[in-house]
């Protein structure tokens, strides 16, 4: 299963693109996916589906319903409310919150 907010090298595109998740070959639909050229400068915020399952939950690596993604080192924060900056606790990076990406 991929990661929400999560990057993974583009081995190959065309229709669809080819990722490497895990070591492994992955094969997806263009149109399940984001392409950028770089990473971005700002927090990237992950909001589960209502019915999406969460994996850690009921676990202390719990993120919530709803958490930001570093995108200096991909550490997972949760966050409560709206901050307009975080401070990624795995690597001290401090940005803006993309707020106005979050679907």
């Amino acid at each position: 299963m991929l990661r929400s907010g999560a990057w993974y090298p583009v081995l190959a595109q065309g229709e669809e693109v080819v990722l490497e998740v895990r070591h492994r070959q992955v094969k997806l639909s263009k149109h399940l996916v984001e392409l950028r050229d770089e990473r971005p400068k700002h927090f990237t915020v992950v909001c589960r589906g209502r019915d999406e399952k969460n994996p850690a939950r009921g676990t202390r690596r719990d993120l919530g319903h709803r958490y930001a993604v570093c995108p200096a080192s991909g550490h997972r924060i949760p966050v409560k409310g709206e901050p307009s900056h975080l401070q990624c606790p795995g690597c001290g990076y401090r940005a803006e919150v993309a707020w106005h990406e979050t679907g």
